[in-house]
């Protein structure tokens, strides 16, 4: 081997040594523990250089008297290829193109074999679409054809997500002897997590989690009740993701110290009384955020932690127009790692509202807003379906 040969080897060998110790530093800076004030505010500096930095793109979905949907009841869902929005009031499934052109509606509503009675947890893939109704999950694919039934262990329901080899995770909707369970297609049983604490098992109750288990780097986040940490399951090896301190407002210690008779008023009260945060909802993660609810608190709001630097945005500290269109409880309904870009459903009232705001209080808002040009709040139809957004932080 000559010299040229051996300089070349050791440099490119330098190289990938190099890419790989900047990927594990990488990892190491990216923060897993947040201190928030979910009664403070937004870091001014990351809420300024998001609002500056802000990038929004707005679809129309398609409207007529047969295709309307209630949005305050619905959900997007994005695919590679189409846009979807489940109806859960109507128990209907939309399904358009990109650019918002409707395709077919799916309504598979009913008390048979292969229809479903409830469409409150569904799981979106690019080849299927798979709704967890009463005591077992109906997969169907784009044009509502049934393809197969899923018996969950148990007939167990609840939210859930499918994994990359093909396992079932399901969250529990009502307390049992663990939170989290792991099955095949087949309905086999193929492990637990998160044991219910002992006082707790005669505590009836329905789960608090909503939308709080997704997909990230190839492994599977979820959250559990009485509990603001977010879990990574790879595998089945589970692990710690991120953890957050709410101060005052953390579940104390000794919660779960004594008897059930003791704790079921213990628990109305820290509930109805917004003494604690007792769980994390509506979790989005990606790269450099991670995105949540506490859930039933005044005022409604969610929380935008950067891991990147550690700090975090608080959505109604968001200017004008944002603080309208993803304020209170509006969390993304989804982020699409494929451009990049959270998303969710916006009311068309609300949006013409916040566009005319915009007109009435500075004349040069397309400047800050270049997707609103050509969108005339006057054509805007309050009557219609909700528009998309899609943003970049």
């Amino acid at each position: 081997m000559n010299v040229d040969m051996k300089n070349l080897i050791l440099i490119v060998a330098s190289l990938f040594f190099f890419a790989c110790s900047s990927d594990k530093e990488s990892e190491k800076k990216d923060h897993r523990h947040f201190a928030v004030n979910i009664k403070g505010g937004s870091d001014p500096d990351l809420l300024k250089n998001v609002m500056d930095n802000m990038e929004s793109r707005l679809i129309q979905l398609e409207t007529n008297d047969s295709l309307l949907f209630n949005g305050k009841a619905s959900y997007l869902y994005v695919t590679s290829d189409y846009l979807f929005v489940a109806d859960l009031k109507q128990k209907i499934i939309l399904r358009y193109d990109k650019q918002g052109k409707f395709i077919n509606k799916i309504n598979r509503k009913g008390q048979g074999p292969e229809e479903y009675i409830t469409l409150a947890n569904i799981y979106f893939n690019d080849n299927a679409i798979y709704v967890c109704d009463l005591t077992k999950i109906l997969v169907y694919d784009f044009n509502g054809e049934y393809l197969k039934t899923i018996i969950p262990p148990k007939d167990e329901i609840g939210q859930f997500y499918i994994d990359p080899s093909g396992l079932i995770v399901q969250s529990r909707y009502y307390l049992g002897d663990s939170q989290l369970i792991v099955y095949d297609e087949d309905g086999k049983l193929i492990k637990e997590y998160f044991p219910t604490p002992e006082v707790i098992r005669d505590f009836w109750i329905v789960q608090g989690c909503y939308r709080s288990i997704g997909n990230y780097n190839g492994g599977t986040f979820v959250s559990n009740y009485f509990d603001t940490n977010i879990y990574m399951l790879e595998g089945d090896s589970i692990q710690t993701f991120a953890t957050f301190d709410f101060g005052s407002m953390n579940l104390p210690k000794d919660f779960f110290e004594g008897e059930t008779k003791e704790l079921v008023p213990k628990f109305n009260d820290f509930r109805e009384n917004d003494k604690a945060v007792l769980n994390i909802d509506n979790i989005t993660i990606t790269d450099n955020w991670i995105v949540f609810c506490p859930p039933l608190f005044e005022p409604k709001e969610v929380i935008y932690c950067n891991r990147k630097n550690g700090k975090y945005l608080i959505n109604n500290d968001f200017n004008n127009f944002y603080a309208q269109v993803l304020g209170k409880y509006d969390a993304p309904d989804g982020y699409d790692s494929r451009s990049g870009e959270f998303y969710r459903l916006v009311n068309a009232a609300l949006l013409k509202e916040a566009i005319e705001e915009l007109q009435q209080s500075d004349g040069h808002y397309l400047e800050k807003y270049p997707f609103l040009k050509g969108i005339d709040p006057e054509k805007i139809d309050e009557e219609s379906n909700d528009w998309v957004i899609f943003f970049k932080m």
